[in-house]
Order: structure tokens, then sequence, then C-alpha cells
């Protein structure tokens, strides 16, 4: 970091720089005045030189003074001083600031050196030291107040151009207008060369990094422009925060004036803290703030005050405050609105009252003081219509008659008594305010006593029972229907007679209480709003008529405008109207039964029971609007099922759910460690927890037979158990589940796309096709079962066995691979809660055995029962603990419950909705996984030196963290997690212990990775680790065909006798153990195995950019991360369309149930059973084994790669037994596009009538089939597998360690091949044979893989192979000496030529190693064109004779 230039100023020069010659005659103009006066009367005492030299001297001794003095008093202020001086140089330091950046932009335009001089000398003023930059106080104070003053003013400058040109992003845009405010503020606040903001942040240790440094001041050799293009930059980020700092600051303050208002809830949370006596005053004064805010005298006489006090002397303070303060307090006082509303009888002529059956009135009013009676009443509550209505006494005379006209229209027009209102924000804030307090609690007494009291029936219960009356009733309706039926068409008068008053009876109970229910669910609906509004105002008229003077709410409300209310109460209005006219009476329906035509009212019931007793849905049948038909809700039921069966798809795969178990197992063995590791490294640990940890990591071993027990019926039921909401991956509900509901109890409401054909919904109602017409016999069950056909409900059970068998992968990862982990966490947590207890309240022998084993069956209660009926408070304390525990361990914790719960839940909300999933179908698991990386690898586990939180400290959060007093706390981006803050400062020791000893854990594994990490190069080493590699494809290809696994550790191959293993390459052997897919832990060891590599290549000056490689590397990672492959995959396809028809095809195929085929002899295969056993298999089976199975995709292709593949290759004429192949799967040119000849034999290509749309189909049509056949054992489309155009190897799959099928966990040896450690060390990015040969001539598929194959085995005309060619090129000793001089480094004066010659050296040996395979391509195309395709070569050289020949043509004419 480099220091502000500084202008070299002596003592004599003036404050404002340029007027050294206006200074210069003042005191030439004095100095000869003093002469002449001497010269006149003095008798020419002294020469002018002389006087000049005495001003002079006296000008200089008076700055030396003013010095001492400022000095002196500096020294005195000392901070403050600082502060002061700081303050002070804000407005001149940007004057200079202006100043500099007009020259520098200036200088740099006309190419002048850019001299840095200030306009103004802020040492010579005296207002700057040297040394300031060093003083936090002046620094501190001087540049953020040139960073605030400029940005605030920019940024009101930015939002009034905004306004005044409706500009968009600078009116409304915060982050856009602060980016802005930041960059025009740093182009006048802030010269690039000396101190700012990141400076100032870098000189304290802790937040020091690399980023901040690069956005400090400047080197002086940096060009000016260079260095303020960037210094603009960092200050727009420097503009993002201070933006957010204010408007989170205006909130603050905001919360400030609410404090007032909250009077009663601060202070008691104050209750602990201090004594009664000062929580009282405390309140005195508070309340004597409400009071002066809301009484305008009360206002007027603390003006007043305020006034004197400013008027007032020091020495008079104290005696000011003592005889003025009691005034200001005044507890008799109430809230003068509530004064205003409670008008007297007197007044108004009517009192007002609560229109509240059983309700005794409120106390007479209180008497007030003429100065705040009202002068004019407020109104008369109307008690019909529950609003406070204007008084008749305040309108003029002459309008009397006009108001009781309108008040008689209005009342014309109310509706049933029990009509629904529309009810807003609003609206309830105005009733409350004429609510008295006694009223209040004595109603509130009387509620919670009858209706919320949970020893007897509450209001819930009552609207509960309401609900399933009204089902019921619906089901007995239309049973009561179809018996009339019958009975109508069988002419059974006596059945018909006893069903009649069934149906009417149930009738009268369905209707009865339809607005009261729906008005009960609306009301238990709206009260957990009324909690927001607790704190909020009602906008009133302070008096009846000016407008003007309106109180407003702060916050925003869900109220509709004027417009949406009067719309909401039409609409209303207009349902209970056709309730009331199109609902039958119990007579119509009674003369309807008797009547010869019953279709109409007998459809019109039976729809009765779609609508399972809801009122909604009744209002939509009655208007015709059914639910069902519904274009959204039908797409909306597609998407979601279209998501359920590609999630289904994703998890099919076996090693995908071994990862996700061992991930989960990993992570369940690591929370004892948590705890053990805390208690054995910090201060308030002790062997009792260590031993309690222990206890903890042994009972997942002894509890792991319930556990299973627990997750088989977690299968059975489909539900899971320890927390049903928590599922992972998989929704609760299934779709085909809904779909077969609808075709059994409701087929009538069956649609498509919002169309619904009567004919079709009626055919699938009363299908009854038979399959047998006689019961079918069982001997040897000795049953009888009754004859088979086919109905309505066969085809449910199908579509529910069917969605049944889609949702098995998605089923087993809720019951074994999360509700087993989950069991697991969750008894060993517990068992050892038990063991802790008992052992602690003295228990031993068989009493301590019996503690322990009645706590272990009360978890088992709740788990089976779902209730806490009958169970233990300790039980069920263990129980939430070790659950929530378990939650956060298996990354199933629900989104929007932390501390931007106002932004993550909506955004969560809405990536959940349907057709989100094609972005990503996954929400919660990512953000829970990235949760777990914040806490354990970047947060550090600074309470093992001390780090504590007290809650109870005064002040800010940094005054809370301190080393003293207060639990024990980690910092680090994990304090950015509420639940992690709330584990951290728990009470129970093994939830803070192991929130504790996450980070404990995360770093110790981080230092382990950096040890693995950086023996990557080291040839000795036993382990290494490796990063994901090269972003280069192709590059990354060479390394695995090196052997090498992306996201592995590699382990040092020896021999018998220990030694390590040479390969052919001089480099020893490894084999590699890959890690992918274990998340969470992944994403941190390819970061660290990469971090290395990349760094290795930088010198030390592009080293100062680790900062922004590690972001990099972070942002690779969660590209790369499993859960977000969905998000990645679209971004990808919106960069390149060209991928579109891949990508669609894929996702087609994976929303397509059960898209995979694979037979019983294929997994017969992989399993390792002999090829005899197979084949008889299929003799005793009659073939069946071979019949291909419907499955998930993933699992078939599981099952097609654990499949050896053999090959007959037309090239070498062998057959190869191949396993785990790669395929070739890339589109060609000439798969699109054809070619053929014209009649006189020149080549032309076949153009498509309408070619964006044919050439897309086509290209979708064979992506399509390629990405099917992966998933389809015994087909593979065109694709073949493809060979190494340098080594002539098929390039193969790695295998699994140990078990090589179905194994997730792969491994592979490496190489040692000469060529490609070569390839690999020049960084040699190998070209793809291209679609086009000869400029003109396309390549299919076929032909390109048989050129691409047939590259590393052909020989040129001496007979020598590709492969010696290339060896001898690498093994030349020129080649041998660039590479020596690579692995030693150039030798250069500086870095910066070091590298060019290095960029040099690469070139060359990649330029020489690319001449050998250019002519090895060449000699295969010429080879395949000559001997399979000269007709194309034949026609091709004719098109370009022809070409050629017309070029020449045209020439001559012309």
């Amino acid at each position: 970091m480099t220091q502000t230039p500084t202008n070299k100023n002596n003592k004599n020069e003036p404050i404002i720089k340029g007027l050294e010659p206006l200074d210069e005659a003042i005191q030439d103009f004095s100095a000869k005045t003093v002469d002449f006066f001497d010269n006149t009367f003095l008798g020419d005492k002294r020469t002018l030189k002389e006087i000049r030299d005495n001003r002079n001297k006296i000008l200089q001794d008076a700055r030396n003074k003013r010095k001492e003095f400022q000095d002196e008093y500096q020294k005195n202020l000392g901070v403050a001083g600082d502060v002061y001086r700081g303050f002070v140089s804000v407005p001149l330091g940007l004057i200079n600031n202006t100043n500099n950046q007009i020259k520098g932009y200036f200088s740099s335009i006309t190419g002048n050196p850019y001299e840095e001089e200030d306009l103004i000398n802020l040492q010579a003023l005296g207002v700057q030291k040297p040394g300031d930059e060093d003083r936090l106080g002046y620094d501190l104070t001087y540049n953020f107040g040139k960073a605030w003053v400029g940005f605030n003013t920019s940024n009101k400058f930015l939002r009034g151009v905004g306004k005044k040109y409706n500009i968009g992003p600078l009116k409304n845009n915060l982050a856009i207008r602060s980016f802005a405010a930041g960059n025009l503020a740093d182009a006048v606040a802030f010269s690039p060369y000396e101190n700012n903001l990141y400076d100032m942040a870098n000189k304290w240790k802790p937040i020091r990094n690399d980023f901040f440094e690069h956005c400090s001041a400047a080197d002086k050799d940096v060009p000016f422009i260079e260095a303020k293009l960037r210094q603009q930059y960092c200050m727009g980020l420097a503009g993002e925060v201070l933006g957010q700092t204010g408007r989170i600051g205006g909130k603050l303050i905001g919360a400030g004036s609410q404090l007032i208002k909250t009077a009663p809830e601060t202070t008691s949370a104050l209750k602990g803290l201090f004594s009664e006596e000062t929580i009282k005053k405390v309140d005195n004064v508070i309340d004597a703030a409400r009071n002066i805010r809301n009484n305008p005298i009360k206002r007027k006489e603390t003006l007043d005050v305020l006034s004197q006090y400013q008027k007032t002397s020091l020495d008079d303070v104290d005696t000011f405050a003592r005889s003025n303060t009691e005034s200001l307090i005044d507890e008799g006082n109430d809230d003068i609105i509530d004064e205003l509303l409670k008008v007297s009888k007197s007044d108004v002529g009517e009192e007002v009252t609560e229109n509240v059956v059983g309700r005794s009135k409120p106390p007479a009013t209180q008497k007030f003081s003429k100065d705040l009676r009202p002068t004019k009443p407020v109104g008369i509550f109307d008690q019909e219509k529950g609003t406070l209505i204007p008084s008749r006494k305040i309108l003029p005379d002459a309008d009397k008659d006009a108001q009781l006209i309108y008040d008689g229209i209005n009342a014309s027009d109310l509706t049933d008594p029990k009509t629904t209102k529309v009810m807003t924000d609003q609206m309830q804030l105005g009733r409350i305010v004429k609510m008295t307090d006694e009223t209040t609690v004595a109603n509130l007494t009387y509620l919670f006593n009858n209706y919320a009291d949970q020893t007897k029936e509450t209001l819930a219960d009552y609207v509960l029972k309401g609900i399933r009356v009204q089902r019921r009733s619906a089901r007995n309706i239309n049973r009561s229907l179809e018996i009339l039926e019958q009975a109508r068409l069988t002419d059974n008068k006596e059945l018909y007679e006893k069903a009649k008053p069934i149906f009417i009876k149930n009738w009268r109970k369905f209707t009865s209480f339809i607005t009261e229910l729906k008005g009960l669910r609306s009301e238990i609906a709206r009260t957990q709003r009324v909690g927001q509004l607790a704190g909020e105002n009602p906008t009133i008229l302070k008096d009846g008529s000016n407008l003007d003077n309106v109180v407003s709410m702060k916050k925003k409300t869900t109220d509709k405008n004027v417009l949406g209310q009067i719309q909401e109460q039409k609409r209303i209005k207009e349902d209970q109207k056709l309730m009331k006219e199109l609902v039958p009476s119990e007579e119509q329906i009674e003369r309807a039964l008797d009547s010869k035509d019953l279709n109409e009212l007998l459809d019109f019931s039976r729809k009765l029971r779609t609508i399972n007793g809801d009122p909604n849905a009744l209002t939509k049948l009655l208007k015709g609007d059914v639910s069902g038909e519904s274009l959204i809700e039908d797409i909306g039921f597609g998407l979601k099922m279209s998501k359920e069966i590609y999630v289904n798809n994703l998890l099919g795969a076996i090693e995908t759910q071994e990862i996700n178990l061992a991930s989960g197992l990993l992570n369940m063995f690591l929370g004892p460690m948590k705890s053990i590791s805390y208690a054995a490294l910090s201060d308030e640990g002790n062997t009792k927890q260590i031993v309690r940890g222990i206890a903890e990591l042994v009972s997942q071993q002894l509890v792991l037979k319930d556990s299973a027990k627990m997750a088989k019926r977690a299968w059975t039921l489909n539900e899971n158990l320890v927390a049903p909401a928590n599922r992972k991956f998989v929704d609760r509900s299934s779709t085909f589940t809904e779909l077969a509901n609808k075709i059994k109890n409701e087929p009538e409401n069956l649609s498509f796309l919002g169309q619904k054909s009567e004919t079709v919904n009626q055919a699938i109602k009363n299908l009854n096709v038979p399959i047998t017409k006689e019961p079918i016999e069982l001997p040897f069950f000795n049953k009888t079962i009754a004859p088979i056909s086919i109905t309505n409900e066969t085809i449910s059970s199908l579509v529910k066995t069917f969605g049944t068998y889609v949702n098995l992968p998605g089923r087993f990862t809720m019951s074994w691979g999360d509700e087993f982990l989950k069991q697991q966490i969750l008894r060993s947590g517990s068992f050892a809660d038990f063991l802790e207890k008992g052992w602690e309240s003295g228990l031993r022998g068989d009493q301590f055995e019996t503690f322990v084993r009645r706590g272990m069956e009360d978890i088992d209660k709740l788990l089976v029962n779902q209730s806490i009926e009958g169970v233990s408070d300790l039980a069920q304390e263990v129980f939430a603990r070790n659950a929530e525990q378990a939650i956060l361990d298996t990354f199933t914790r629900p989104i929007g419950q932390g501390y931007f719960k106002t932004v993550s839940k909506p955004i969560a909300e809405f990536l959940k909705r349907p057709g989100m999933d094609w972005a990503n179908p996954f929400v919660g698991t990512p953000v829970n996984l990235k949760k777990f990386l914040l806490r354990k690898f970047l947060t550090l586990p600074t309470s093992l030196v001390g780090t504590k939180y007290d809650a109870s400290r005064p002040g800010s959060l940094l005054n809370k963290i301190n080393f003293t007093t207060g639990k024990p706390i980690n910092i680090g981006f994990g304090n950015l997690l509420k639940e992690y803050n709330d584990a951290m400062l728990s009470d129970n020791w093994n939830t803070r212990s192991k929130a504790l000893g996450e980070a404990i854990i995360g770093q110790g594994f981080l230092l382990g990775l950096g040890l693995l990490s950086s023996a990557r190069n080291d040839p000795d080493a036993e382990m290494v680790l490796v990063g994901a590699g090269p972003v280069n494809p192709k590059a990354k290809r060479v390394r695995e065909d090196k052997g090498e696994i992306p996201s592995s550790v590699g382990f040092l191959k020896k021999d018998e006798k220990g030694n390590k293993i040479i390969g052919s390459d001089g480099k020893p052997e490894r084999y590699y153990l890959s890690f992918q897919g274990l998340d969470p832990w992944e994403s941190v060891m390819e970061i660290m195995g990469d971090w290395p590599e990349i760094t290795a290549e930088l010198d030390a000056e592009d080293k100062e950019e680790a900062g922004n490689i590690a972001i990099a590397l972070a942002w690779r990672s969660l590209q790369n991360d499993t859960f977000l492959k969905g998000a990645t995959e679209l971004i990808s396809v919106m960069r390149k369309p060209d991928r579109f028809a891949r990508w669609m095809s894929r996702q087609i195929i994976n929303r397509s149930p059960l898209p995979g085929r694979a037979s019983v002899s294929d997994i017969a295969k992989t399993l390792g059973m002999p090829e005899s056993t197979v084949k008889y298999l299929d003799i005793y089976s009659l073939g069946a084994t071979k019949i291909p199975i419907p499955m998930w995709r993933t699992t078939a292709s599981s099952i097609k790669r654990a499949n050896d593949y053999n090959y007959f290759d037309d090239t070498t004429g062998i057959q190869y037994n191949l396993e785990n192949p790669k395929f070739e799967k890339k589109v060609r040119k000439g798969d699109i596009t054809k070619q053929t000849t014209r009649e006189d034999g020149t080549l032309v290509d076949i153009e498509p009538k309408i070619p964006l749309v044919e050439n897309y189909f086509k290209k979708f049509g064979l992506e399509f089939k390629r990405a099917l056949s992966q998933g389809v054992t015994g087909w593979d489309a065109d694709l073949e597998p493809i060979r190494n155009t340098k080594t002539g190897k098929f390039r193969q799959y790695p295998v699994g360690f140990g078990l090589k099928n179905y194994n997730r966990f792969k491994t592979s040896e490496s190489e040692n091949n000469p060529i490609l450690s070569f390839m690999d060390e020049i960084g040699y990015i190998e070209p793809q044979l291209p679609d086009e040969i000869y400029g003109g001539i396309y390549l299919d598929s076929e032909n390109w893989l048989k050129i691409n194959n047939s590259i590393p085995l052909i020989r040129d005309e001496d007979g020598v192979t590709v492969q010696q060619k290339y060896l001898e090129y690498i093994n030349d000793p020129e080649t041998q000496k660039r590479l020596k001089i690579l692995k030693q480094g150039p030798k250069a004066i500086d870095s910066q030529r070091s590298i060019r010659y290095r960029e040099q050296i690469i070139k060359e040996l990649r330029n020489g190693f690319r001449r050998i395979e250019r002519e090895q391509e060449d000699r295969a195309i010429y080879k395949w064109i000559t001997e399979e395709r000269p007709d194309l070569l034949e026609a091709y050289e004719s098109e370009l004779e022809a070409l050629d020949s017309g070029y020449e043509s045209n020439l001559d004419n012309l």
C-alpha cells in the first residue's frame, strides 16, 4: 500500500495555491509602506531589505506560536481533536481532489505526466498534520466523510435525474443507483494515489484481504487512468455498501421511533438487567414521550422548555433540570386519539356503544378539559351497520333532508345480517379504536374460557367438526340420491319414502351453516394477520372534513384499494344471492323429488360429492365455474406430475442412493465427534462431556436395529416419522394418487387442458367390462373370488399402482436414505441424553437401566403414535432437540426460517412452483448444503481462544462480542445463519458443543486437505488430492486418458517389496479413488485440490489475486454441484443455443415414466452370475428373463454400464470385450445436411424447404434417440465406442472400487503413457477431427468415427506408427531441453520476462506436436475417402473445377 503523494510546501507558502504572486505583492506593498514612513518620519533608520526580513521574522514567529498552540490544543483534545480536524478537512479535501482529478483526466488525454498538487494547503491551514493517515480518528473521519458526502450528493443527484427523465434504474433500483453514485463520488472524492476506504479497512487485521489490497491506493508508477478506473469500480462496490447501510440506518431510526410505541415490550425486555426502580423510571420517561408526541398542549409545553433550556447558561443547567423534569412526566394522560374518540352522550345525542351480544357497555366517557374537547361531535355508532357514521348534528340545516334520504337508501341496500363484509387492515384498526380496554379484557377472558381452553372444545374443534359434518352430509346426499334413483327406477315406493327424508335431512344440514362456517374460517385466517398490525395507527381524519390532516400508517398493508374493496364486496353479495336463489329449499327439493323428471336435480346433487363440503366450491358450482376445468390447474397438475417423474428418474441410479447414504452416515458419525472435539479443546469442556460424546458414538451402533425397523415402517407407510414435513428430494403427495382418486370418486370432473368431455367422463364413470362371468375358485386356498370386471375403480387402482412403482426411488430415498439416518441421529442422541440425565440424577443399577429404557420407550411412542399424549415432558424435550439435529444433519431444514426469511422464503416458494423444476428440481437441499459449508469451513473456531457473546451487554453487536462474559461463540460466515447462532447460544451443552465443534472439525479437515493438496507434484507423496481439473473439457480429457479421475485421492502404487513403481514416463504409478458426489464435502475437496496447481503457475505479483482465484474456484464448484446441474445446464443452453436439442431430448426422456429398459438376464450378469447360470434362467423361464422390463432411466443406465460391451471393429477386424466404454454422442454436420451430385457430377448440398425447422427436428431426433439408448440395454442407436487418437486405446469410464458394478466410488490406475504425460505437461488441448473435410465434404457420425478411430492405427509410407513419431519428438534433445527449463523455471531479470519465456517455450513445443498430429489426421482422411468414398472426392474435385471455370467466365464477360 502506498501513501498519498504529498506536496513539499514550506511554511511561507500561502494557504491557497496559485495566490503566491498576490501574497508576495501584499507583503512587498506592506514593506514599502513601512519603508515610506521610516524614510519620511523616522529618518531612514532601516533599509527596505531589513524591513522585509523583519516582517518575515514576525510572520514566522506568529506561525510558530500558532503551531505550538495548535499542537498543544490537539494534544489536549486527543482523539476528539483528530476527529474535529478530519471533519473540517472533508470539504477542503473534496475541493483539492476535484481539482486534482480534473488535472489527472486532462493529463491522460493530452499524454502529459500527472503531477498532483493541492489547491488548499491543509497543513498550512492547520487542519492536517504529518502522520494523520495513521491516526484512526482523523483517517476514519476524513476518508469516510469524503466518501459519504460524495456518495450522498451523487445519490440524490442521480435519483433526481431518474425522476426528471423517468429513468427506471436510477429512480427505483437502489443497487444500480448506489453503484453509479459510488463511481461518481470517487470521481471527485478520492485521488487514486491517496488513502481511501479500502486502505482504512485493510489496516484492521481481522478483515484484511487481497481484494481490499487490490482496491487500496495505487502505486505512483501506475498510470492515472488505469488507477482511476480500478478505484472507481471498487468505489462502486463501496457505494453498494453505503447505500444499503443508509437504508438499514433509516430503518433503525424508524425502529427507534417505534420504541415509544412499544414501551411495555421494551421495558419488559430490560427486566433482569436493571432494578425495578430504574425500570419504572424508564417506563415513566417513555410514557411521557408518548403523551408529548400525541398531546398538542404537552408538545407546546415541551418546546417551550427546550427553548428555555437553549437560553439557559451552563451554570444553571442543574437547577433548571431539577425544576423542569417533573413537568415532562404525566402518567395520567391517555393517548389523545383515544380521548378524541371518547365522545360523551351530551355531545352526540347517543352514547357510542359496542354491538356485541352479552357485552357490557363501556365505562362513562372521561371528562377532559375544554381545550381538548372536540368542537364538533365525531359521529354516532350505527348498531346495524357496525360503523361510525357522521352525526347529523355536524351537518348544515339545509342538508338535513338530503342526509336522511342518503341514510335511508343506504339502509335499504343492506343484505342478510350475516353477510360477510370486506374487512381491510384500516377497517380493523378503525374498529378497535372504539373498543374500550375494560370490555376488551373481559371479552378476551370470555373467549379464552369458552373457545380457546385446550381442556375442552375449542373454536378450532368446532370448525373442524363443521367441515367434517358438511363433507359427511355431502356423501350422504350422494348415497341417498342413488337409492332414490334406484327406488324410482324399480318403482319401490317403500324404499323411496324411507330415503327421501334422509336426503332432505342431510341437505338441510349441509346448507344450514355454510355462511357461518365460511365466516369463521375467514376469521381464523385473519387472526394470523393481526400481529403485524399491533404497532400500527389507523388512517383517520382528525376532524370531520380536512383531508390534509391525516394520520397515515407507516408500513405497507395487504389492503385492497377502494375499487378493489368495492369489487370484492360486490362479488360477496353476488355469491350470497346465488346461494339464496340457486340452492333449492326443502320445499323445492321435495316437490322436485315427487315430480317425474329428476335429471337436473340429480345431476346437481351428485356434483356435491365432488366439492367435499367446501362452501367456496359450492359457490363456484352454482356459478358454473368448476375448478377442475381450469386450464391453469390442469397445466399445473401436469407440471407437478412431470417433476415427480423427473426426480424419481434422477434418483433411480443405485449409485445415487449409495452416495446419499454414505454422505449421511459420515455426517451422522461426525455429530458426536463435534462434541468430543470441543469438549477436549475448549476451556469449558471436561471428561464427563467427552464421555457423553463417546456414549453417543457407541449408541449409534446400539440403535441400528431399531432405526432399521422404523425405516421399514416409513417405507410401508410412505411417510417420514421423525419429521414428516421435512422430506428429502420428493414431495409428500403423489399426483398419481390424486389422479387415481379423481378417477374413482369424481370421474365427471376429469379434464384435459381445461376442457372436459362429458362423453368420455360418463364412459369412465359407467365403465364395467366383465373379464370373467363366473366366480373363480381357488382350490389351493379354499376360496372363491367374485367375477372380475374392469371398472373406473379398476383403472384407479392401476394408476395408483403405476404411481407407486414410479415413485419407488423417491420412496427408498425417503425411508432408507433419509428416515434411517434421522432415526440414527435421533435415537443415538436421545439414548445418550437419557444416559446422562439418569447418571446425573444419581440413578444406578436397575433403576438407571429402567430410566433409560422408559425414556427410549417414550421416544418410540412419539414416533409410532405421532402424538405427545401420554409422553413425559422430558422425553418430549429430548425428542425435539435431537429431531432438530437430525433435520440439520440430513440437510432437510425448511428454507425461510432465518434472518433473511422475508427474502429467502418467497424465493423458495417461487422455486417450488410447478414448472420451475425445469431450471432446477431441488430447492431446499442445495441451500442446506451451502449452509453446511458456511458453518464448517468458513467459520473459525474462535471460541477456543475465548470469544464470547453476552446478549445482556448494551450497545451494538460488536459490544456484545467480548472475551470476558457470556457464552462462547465462533466468528465467521456461519454467524449469518440464525439456526447456527441459536445452537451456539443454546442452554443445552450437547446442542451448543456440536455447533461450536463444527468449525473445529471443518478447519481440521481443511488442514488435512491442505497437506494433501500441497503434495500434488511430489513424486514420493503417499497420498495426493486431485481437484476438478482443467475447465476446458478437452484438457480434462487428457487427464482422464492418463487414468486420473477428477475429484479424487491418488495413492502411490508399490511392488511387493514396498518400493514405488515407476511408469514408462518416468513418473510413479498411482491409483485413484473418486469422491465425486460426496456432498457437501466434494466442493471443498475440489477447491483445495485445484488451488496448488493454479497458484503454482503464478508469479509473486499474480498471487496477490488469490482472493479472486478462490472466488472463481468456488463459483466453478457451485456449477459442478450435483443438485444444481439443472440450473447450470439451462444456463449453458442459454449461452449456446445449439445445445438446446440435446437438453430438451434429455428433459423429455427423464420426464417420461419408466423410459429405461433392462432384462432380468442383464441384471443377473452384472451381479456376477456365470454365463451358464444366466442361460439356464432363460431356458427355465421360457425366455421371460430376456424380456426388457420398464424402469427408471438412471437405473437402466447403471445396468447397461455394468455389462461388458461386445464390439467388432471393422478397421482392425477384431472382436473386443470392452468394460464401461465411452461413446461419441455429438451430432455431426453430415448427420443434418446431406450431400448429392448434380447431373454434371458436381457436389451439392440437399437444402430442406424450411432449413431452420427441419434441421432442428433432425438434430432433436438424433439427440433423443442417442440419449434414450443410454438407458436401454442391448440397443446403442447409431453409437460406437471411441478411441484415443494418441494411444489407440478405447476410452472407458472408471469402474467401482472393490465392487466394480453399482458403486459410486470409482477407481482407476494411472496410464503413465509418455505421450499423454507430455501433452499434460505442456497443457496441450487436443483438437477434434473437423466435421467438414477438404473445405466442402461433410462427415456424418459413422464416417467421422471411422476416420477418428483409424488415426492412431495407420502407418505412414515407411511403416512407422504415429506413436513412434510422437516419442521421437518427445525424446529429442531440444524438446527435453525445453521441458527441463519449464520444470526448473526460466531464468530472467524479472517475473514478467520469465512468464514470456515460458509462454514462448510452450508455444514451440505445442506447434511441434501439432505438426505430427495434423499429418496423421490428413493421412487418415485421405485413406478413408480414397478407399470408401472416392465418389465424394471426385464430385468435390468436379465442383472445384466448375467453380474455377465459372469464376473465370464471369471475369471474361466483364
